[in-house]
């Protein structure tokens, strides 16, 4: 049975029996892989995650610890019975206060410090992730600042040499050049102003510094001064804006804003800009179609693992398309539209030019849409739990519907039930069929313009060469004309009649107040020309 490429969850295969055990089993294990989480003992050392525990658990929670210790993850899973590479989301969370953890798997390292919580995402080339500390309001909470204040009053924040984080230090006086006794020269040294003074004495120069002219918010990469809405927000160092911002406590990258905001768009097209990030919603109001475009690297430099929110707010449907050199992935069986009016969606950078997109999408068309489709990630989508049932109900009625589908053409033959000595030449014989589940439609057009010439045939008149056999309920079929020397003796109406597990049916002549009867060499004399045209509809 195949299976998804990433969560290797088991996929219906058409015309199964009990699909939808199938489809039970997979939503299941979906839910799995999306909210439950797995106790990792790490009392006796380093843990190694099997494949169905990583597949199956989104939080792993590592606790015991008595040395900083590894949890290895799996770099290859089976899926259809073949190696691949994981994709994957997932947390893991460290509740020691003394001991790292830290994810690998085998090659890539990513360390958890402690009483933390990371979400990561690997792709077998990459593991990123950020970092949440329990207690991240303050400076000294962050992971790359000293651990408090204690002996560094007055001090200041420097970038470290190595450039792996700050410290607090005291004013150097720097080599300039300038005779630091010589008083003329302070203001070279810019110590002439209200927050520094300086004397000198004997060759050595003295610096006074007044604390309370001054605030960390004064220095140049320090936002400017925190009001309420800042209040219990730490200092997190913005790589794009090259300074310090206010935001909620986490690991490196980019600070996640307070709360959601809005980019509107109102046209009926728009490429994603630098600026749409991690916690900006995309909307689309317009009326009309609206074209979405993820711009190449090299125009637009989004950093890979940025994930953008998109939502279809007007009745435009929103299509999203990559750039030329951009590639853009959807799970199977979805298209690269958002579904209707109020749908979401969701992209991810996840390569240099590549792009993921899931969410509430159009079904491609002749697909079942899948729980992989519909109920995506509800901790990030904004799902509630009555879309999430709506969802799986449309999962059931979905797999409940699907019918087999084919379209053709067919050869109609004109005989009858003992054809005798009965010769005539085809001057028609098409006919085309569709097939729905187990009803067949379609229209046949057969005659013999020439005459069909016979002295021994008899029986019922036969048009055959049906596509499928009949079932037992024919149904009646509309002869919508049929030309020739025919004798309906007195009947009015003409219906084809399909004949139960056959591929051939009769003409059934009928009328008011009369027997009906099907034509037979009676009425279709030697020597008679013969054409009808009928619309065919019947039951397997």
């Amino acid at each position: 049975m195949a299976q998804t490429p990433i969560l290797a969850i088991p996929q219906i295969a058409e015309g199964q029996s009990s699909a939808y055990l199938v489809a039970n089993a997979g939503i299941t294990a979906l839910e799995e892989a999306e909210n439950r989480q797995l106790a990792v003992d790490m009392s006796g050392g380093d843990v190694t995650l099997t494949e169905t525990q990583f597949l199956r658990n989104v939080l792993f929670r590592c606790s015991g610890q008595v040395d900083d210790d590894n949890l290895t993850i799996p770099d290859e899973i089976t899926v259809d019975g073949s190696p691949v590479t994981p994709q994957r989301k997932f947390l893991v969370r460290n509740d020691s206060d003394t001991y790292s953890v830290t994810v690998t798997d085998g090659t890539l390292t990513f360390e958890i410090p402690t009483e933390s919580t990371a979400l990561l995402i690997y792709d077998g080339t990459n593991l990123d992730g950020i970092v949440a500390a329990d207690d991240a309001s303050a400076l000294t909470a962050l992971t790359d600042t000293p651990a408090n204040y204690t002996g560094s009053g007055g001090f200041f924040i420097r970038v470290k040499d190595d450039e792996s984080g700050v410290e607090f230090v005291t004013i150097k006086a720097q080599e300039l050049g300038v005779d630091v006794t010589d008083s003329a020269n302070y203001t070279t040294l810019n110590f002439d102003d209200t927050v520094f003074g300086a004397s000198a004495s004997g060759g050595v120069l003295t610096i006074d510094f007044d604390p309370a002219q001054i605030s960390v918010t004064d220095l140049a990469d320090m936002p400017a001064a925190p009001g309420a809405s800042e209040d219990g927000m730490a200092l997190i160092w913005d790589n794009d804006a090259d300074a310090f911002v206010f935001g909620e406590a986490g690991g490196g990258g980019e600070s996640p804003p307070a709360s959601l905001t809005e980019n509107e768009q109102t046209g009926t097209s728009y490429t994603l800009v630098l600026t749409d990030g991690d916690g900006k919603i995309v909307s689309f109001t317009n009326a009309s179609a609206v074209t979405l475009t993820l711009p190449t690297n090299a125009a637009v430099e989004i950093p890979v693992g940025r994930t953008i929110t998109l939502w279809q707010k007007g009745d435009g449907q929103v299509s999203v398309e990559g750039d030329t050199g951009v590639t853009l992935s959807n799970p199977s069986g979805a298209s690269d539209k958002l579904r209707a009016k109020d749908s979401w969606a969701t992209v991810i950078k996840t390569g240099t030019d590549e792009w993921s997109l899931i969410g509430d999408l159009e079904t491609t068309p002749g697909t079942l849409a899948d729980a992989e489709d519909v109920a995506y990630d509800n901790t990030t989508s904004g799902l509630t739990a009555a879309d999430l049932q709506a969802a799986i109900d449309e999962i059931v009625d979905s797999t409940c519907a699907t019918e087999p589908y084919e379209e053709g053409s067919f050869t109609p033959t004109i005989a009858f039930a003992t054809n005798g000595d009965l010769s005539f030449t085809y001057s028609h014989q098409t006919g085309s069929y569709t097939r729905i589940g187990n009803r067949v439609f379609g229209d046949l057009d057969v005659g013999a313009t020439g005459g069909l010439t016979h002295t021994t045939a008899s029986g019922m008149l036969e048009i055959g060469g049906l596509p499928f056999a009949c079932g037992t309920l024919a149904g009646n079929n509309v002869a919508r004309e049929t030309m020739g020397e025919i004798s309906w003796s007195g009947r009015t109406e003409l219906m084809f009649i399909p004949l139960p597990g056959e591929t051939y049916g009769g003409l059934r002549a009928s009328g008011e107040g009369v027997t009906g009867f099907f034509l037979s060499e009676a009425q279709v004399a030697s020597g008679d020309a013969l054409r009808t045209l009928i619309s065919i509809s019947y039951s397997l």
